[in-house]
């Protein structure tokens, strides 16, 4: 069946973005195509049913609905390839952020001893609420 073969593709694809990654402005404009595509496809799928029935025939898959069902199976993969992608890229730049505030916070203490900064906090406070 080449529907079978396609879906094998698309998921050596989806496993070689998974692990290579596209990054740069290509990659947002695959993904941008890819999901244009993907929603044409299925548009088209749900506006013709002939069409839908005809084209599984090619494919070899019993029915049209089968093969909107694999459409939907084989974007669902991608997308959650996809956030999965981002959550990694958010988790490292929350990493780094943490560690870059760490870093300043321990910079700027320094040579500073406790009482310094609470005689500069309490001059900073309005003078009915200064306790020292």
């Amino acid at each position: 069946m080449a529907v079978q073969w396609i879906v094998m593709t698309f998921m050596v694809a989806m496993t070689s973005l998974l692990i290579f990654g596209l990054r740069g402005t290509r990659g947002r404009a695959l993904l941008k195509l890819a999901v244009v595509g993907l929603t044409s496809v299925l548009i088209i799928g749900f506006a013709s049913p002939e069409l839908t029935a005809t084209l599984a025939s090619w494919l070899g898959v019993y029915s049209g609905t089968e093969l909107l069902v694999y459409a939907i199976f084989l974007g669902w993969i991608g997308s959650t390839i996809s956030l999965y992608r981002r959550i990694i890229a958010m988790q490292l730049q929350i990493v780094a952020l943490s560690r870059h505030l760490a870093l300043a916070e321990s910079n700027s203490l320094v040579g500073v001893s406790d009482r310094d900064e609470i005689k500069t906090f309490h001059k900073d406070m309005p003078k009915d609420q200064n306790v020292d």
